[in-house]
This record gives structure tokens, C-alpha cells and sequence, in this order.
């Protein structure tokens, strides 16, 4: 994994700038379009800044809607703490050999939509160039994963390499992220929180001495899969400038095209909101149901064979998820994000 990252930073250069933002006090706080951020010394090397919001929670009436950006209202008033992980989104794990390697240390919420940077501390110096910024999206088929799984955790990365920022995040996975309702206007909602999350980086990411022009996208399994999948969902603006993935493409996703629904129908019935009748109706009776219900009516098991119950997953919509003639199709015209990918 460390030798995919060298690589694909050794493919751009970097451009000097220098980074006056993270000159206040400590070095440890910054701000950015949504007001100050205070991070924390995680090794003697690295601050980390965790739990940082990158669009509203997806709650209540925003239970099965694309991720909302923040609002830009900066206020020099209001400090958010960012020196621990945000929950992650609500899952179940598989089982796997790595054991508590791939559990979360941050419990889990609905309220989960945030991303973790880790900067070298050198950074803090004036003369020191914006550095290219690495972003990390976990696997897990789509149903599991989150930024406080250990096996992901970047502090060693950064601070033997030193001259890289690393940004993790959490998006909704099973069937918070992927809920596949026909009542639904849009589709693939973790899919769209990686792409929010990836604005709000482009957005900020100066701040904490990165260079916004040099961010590489990268993922193992699933986080490889969305990595390749916005190459042609955002053709004109992918925001990255390189991709490094890792067992994944678009063509292995599986995306549903046939029984797409079928997890939310098993779901649905029950927690008592079927309504093969109206699915408009089912849709609200389930966006109002309990969270930890949900998440207990997709598997009450702790852990689960791989893939079974899958929970929700990408469906071809024509808009984030093509089908596979249509990816071959784009490939052939040329209709997908030119980026230096490894």
C-alpha cells in the first residue's frame, strides 16, 4: 500500500505556495469556509483533524436524500473540536481474519458525513510548499467501513513520508447509503457523499497547507470501485488529478439492474413500512423509522458471511452508476476524466 502511494505522488510535482493559514497560535487551528478548526498532535509529526463535517447530517427529512453541503457562514466565535474520530455511518461488519483491525474505534450514527486529515507538522512553516493531498476511501462491498477503522488509520504514512497529506472520510453505506427506492429522485447516495466530500476538500484543503490542484483519489475493493466510477460519472470535473486504486474498477462493482429494490422491500417489511401499493408511502414510513432499528432489520447478527445480507448496494441510475455497455461504450469514445492514474 505505501509503495502505491509513493508511486502515484511521484506522478505530479508539487508548485510552491506558501501556507500563512496555519500560522496562528499552535499551528493547530484552521479555518476554513465553515469557520475554525482546532486538530491535535496525534504523533510528533502528524496533527490530525477528525470528525470534520463535510455536508449536513443525513437525518430526518434527509434520511435517503443527496448529502446537502455545508452552508459558508465563517464564525471567528465558534471553534469546532476536531481532535477525535466522528461516529461512523451505521453498518454490520463480515466477517474476516483481520478481526478488531477492521472495527470501528468511534461507535456509530446516521449523524456520520465527516473526513480526517492528517498533515506533516512541517507543514506549519511559511516556506513550506502546499503538498499534494492523498484521499483514502475504504472498501467493505459497501456495507461496512469508516474512518476510525484502525487498519486505516494514516498517522504512520504521513509521518515517514512526511511530505503528504492524507484525508480519510466516512460516507452511508447498505441501506442508508444505497436504499435503491423507486420513489427515490436520486440514487447511489454514498456514491454522492464521496463526491461532496471531495468539493468540500477542493474547497478547503489550502487552509491545512494542501494544494487543491494535486489531489489523488485512491481506495482498496469498494473505495476503488467509486474512485473509478466518478472517472466517468464527472468527466469534465473529477477534481482529482490522479487516481491510485487498488482491486477495484467500475466494471466489478455489480451494479443492480434487475430486483435493485430488493433489500429495501426485505427491510421494509420488517419494521411493518412495506407498501407494494405505494412506494411513495413505504419510502416515508421508513425515513422516519428508528435508526438502530434499521440498522438491527438489515442484520442483528455482529458479524455476517461476506455479502450475505449485502444491506444495499449500487444500482445502475444512468447519472452516478452506468451500466457496463455503457462504460465500455464511454471508454471507447473517450468520454471520461483524463487523470494519471497507477
Amino acid at each position: 500500500m505505501k509503495l502505491l502511494f509513493a508511486l502515484s505522488l511521484l506522478l505530479i510535482g508539487t508548485v510552491a505556495h506558501p501556507s500563512p493559514e496555519l500560522n496562528c497560535q499552535d499551528g493547530l487551528l484552521v479555518s476554513t469556509q465553515q469557520g475554525l478548526v482546532r486538530g491535535k498532535n496525534v504523533h510528533d509529526r502528524v496533527d490530525a483533524f477528525l470528525g470534520v463535517p463535510y455536508a449536513n447530517p443525513p437525518v430526518g427529512a434527509l434520511r435517503f436524500e443527496p448529502p446537502q453541503p455545508l452552508d459558508n457562514q465563517p464564525s471567528r466565535a465558534h471553534v469546532l473540536d476536531a481532535t477525535q474520530f466522528g461516529p461512523v455511518c451505521h453498518q454490520f461488519h463480515y466477517r474476516t481474519v483481520m478481526g478488531d483491525l477492521l472495527l470501528e474505534t468511534s461507535g456509530q450514527s446516521e449523524d456520520c458525513l465527516t473526513l480526517n486529515i492528517f498533515v506533516p507538522r512541517n507543514i506549519r512553516k511559511a516556506s513550506v510548499s502546499r503538498l499534494p493531498v492523498y484521499v483514502w476511501s475504504y472498501g467493505g462491498a459497501f456495507g461496512e467501513g469508516g474512518g476510525s477503522v484502525p487498519l486505516f488509520n494514516p498517522t504512520n504514512l504521513v509521518a515517514e513520508t512526511n511530505d503528504i497529506i492524507v484525508v480519510t472520510w466516512n460516507y452511508r453505506v447498505n441501506i442508508f447509503g444505497f436504499p435503491n427506492s423507486p420513489a427515490l429522485k436520486s440514487q447511489n447516495l454514498g456514491l454522492r457523499d464521496q463526491r461532496v466530500a471531495l468539493e468540500w476538500i477542493r474547497d478547503n484543503i489550502a487552509g491545512f497547507g494542501g494544494d487543491p490542484d494535486q489531489i489523488i483519489l485512491g481506495g482498496q475493493s469498494a473505495g476503488a470501485d467509486s474512485g473509478s466510477a466518478m472517472v466517468y460519472s464527472h468527466a469534465d470535473d473529477p477534481i482529482f488529478a490522479g487516481l491510485a486504486l487498488q482491486s477495484g474498477t467500475v466494471q466489478i462493482i455489480g451494479a443492480l439492474t434487475d430486483d435493485f429494490d430488493s433489500e429495501f422491500v426485505r427491510v421494509a417489511n420488517s419494521v411493518g413500512c412495506a407498501n407494494a401499493g405505494d412506494r411513495s408511502k413505504e419510502l416515508e414510513c421508513m425515513r422516519w423509522i428508528d435508526a438502530e432499528r434499521l440498522q438491527r432489520a438489515v442484520s442483528n447478527e455482529t458479524f455476517n458471511l461476506f455479502g450475505s445480507p449485502a444491506g444495499g448496494t449500487p444500482m445502475v441510475d444512468n447519472v452516478v452508476i452506468f451500466s457496463d455497455a455503457e462504460y465500455i461504450h464511454r471508454g471507447r469514445m473517450g468520454e471520461f476524466a483524463k487523470v494519471v492514474s497507477e
